[in-house]
């Protein structure tokens, strides 16, 4: 198999290595990461089975093709670091068969969700061990462990990327949501979590927001993803039952991906 963004260590790539497959072909971009991972094949013995190969995958030939791709190209909003377009290119060139019957990518979905939210209060800023500084003029802040006692809305799926489906990667994804406000607040933006299913659609094994609290409050989240929150230029004061109706417009045609977010209260 392939693995895109392989890293200084190709600890996946070694893994995968000696658990028995026959070939891994690791792929990185970064020089010293290339480097660095090319001396952790060696180290390890294993050059015979895995090929270390400098580039960015859309730049790089595969001596042969290959039956699965696996990847770790997802950020806070899920599509942001340019992951529908490398996987688009990868399901046309590296892969033997797409779409298969056989699971062709690791992980096999990708989801972002967006909810209605308040300012993170003044209780969460002197929670943080650093100060964040928000630049004047700026549209998004990122913002980990944000607050669930901020959140004005339920959740609503922004973006959905399938890995594993013929036409799961669309190049332009336009939606039209709406949801509704679930207690009086100040509207100061929107909230993005991310999910990530690794085995099979669905399953979300991996999420950035945090999924249960401990005593005092501190909440508790899985991996190294914070969320992020698009900010906007003033709070709207809303009250319970207001629809919160939000266009998106996800353009993944480019390295690197353009979200747009309309926002209105009916």
């Amino acid at each position: 198999f392939a693995q895109i963004g392989t890293g200084g260590l190709s600890l996946l790539a070694l893994f995968a290595a000696e658990a028995g497959a026959k070939h891994v072909y690791a792929i990185e971009a970064n020089r010293d990461a290339y480097e660095q991972a090319v001396d952790a094949v060696k180290t390890a013995n294993m050059s015979n089975k895995v090929t270390v190969l400098h580039g960015h995958s859309f730049d790089v030939t595969l001596p042969q093709q290959v039956d699965l791709v696996v990847h770790e190209i997802l950020g806070e909003v899920a599509g942001i670091e340019g992951v529908a377009r490398v996987i688009r290119d990868a399901q046309h060139r590296l892969l033997s068969a797409f779409p298969s019957p056989l699971r062709t990518s690791i992980p096999a979905s990708a989801t972002s969700w967006v909810a209605a939210c308040e300012f993170p209060d003044a209780e969460y800023w002197a929670s943080l061990t650093h100060p964040v500084i928000l630049p004047p003029g700026a549209t998004t802040l990122k913002v980990w462990n944000f607050p669930n006692r901020n959140i004005l809305s339920g959740w609503l799926e922004m973006e959905r990327l399938d890995f594993e489906s013929e036409g799961g990667l669309a190049e332009v994804d336009r939606r039209e949501l709406a949801v509704a406000v679930t207690r009086e607040g100040t509207l100061a933006g929107l909230v993005v979590r991310m999910e990530a299913s690794l085995m099979e659609d669905g399953a979300r094994e991996i999420s950035s927001w945090c999924l249960s609290e401990r005593e005092g409050g501190a909440q508790t989240c899985q991996g190294h993803w914070a969320q992020q929150m698009i900010v906007f230029g003033e709070g709207i004061g809303v009250r319970s039952g207001e629809v919160v109706l939000v266009s998106v417009v996800c353009d993944t045609r480019t390295m690197q991906p353009s979200y747009a977010f309309n926002v209105s209260i009916d």
